[in-house]
């Protein structure tokens, strides 16, 4: 994932030993069924931002995943928007978790990241506050788990699913 990470020269170098071991990438996004797939739009990134040729072929492979994501993202994005201003209307605190959070913070293009989900941290006093708010705009609350004291799903009439939980809910390191 050299390719991925890195700038330009390192970059590029690490795109054609991949190219040399598995001669022709596509195949190997096209049959993955471990997540590598997900990658695809953040690989076509990579190559573009570090002017790297990836053959035609592969180039408008990576390309259109690329544009499906940015279109993704869009109808991402507004919802997290209108989750955030609908939350901090009623004065509950939020935090951005997991791939949102690193895709506003750390990919060079957000949009490459692909989310499954918003997934957001309020304080323990908020929850029922927060999941009224939720229940009452465009999100079915989910199944009713064993933790759910502590973490909520909700689901948007888009498909996205968007997560609540309190600190309570987070592994131990944080």
């Amino acid at each position: 994932m050299v390719a991925c990470l890195a700038e330009q020269q390192p970059a590029a170098g690490a795109w054609l030993d991949y190219v040399a071991a598995v001669r022709d990438p596509k195949p190997i996004f096209e049959a993955d069924q471990t997540g590598l797939k997900g990658l695809l739009p953040f690989v076509g990134s990579s190559l573009e931002r570090n002017g790297i040729d990836s053959g035609k072929a592969y180039q408008t492979y990576a390309r259109v995943a690329l544009v499906r994501e940015e279109l993704r993202s869009r109808i991402y994005g507004e919802i997290l928007g209108a989750v955030l201003a609908g939350l901090d209307a009623a004065h509950i605190s939020a935090v951005l978790l997991k791939g949102g959070a690193l895709s506003a913070m750390v990919y060079p293009q957000p949009s490459a990241r692909h989310n499954h989900a918003i997934d957001l941290l309020v304080d323990e006093a908020q929850i029922e506050s927060a999941s009224a708010l939720l229940s009452k705009a465009q999100f079915t609350p989910g199944p009713v788990t064993s933790g759910a004291a502590f973490h909520r799903n909700f689901r948007h009439s888009s498909g996205l699913g968007v997560g609540v939980c309190t600190r309570d809910c987070l592994p131990a390191a944080f």
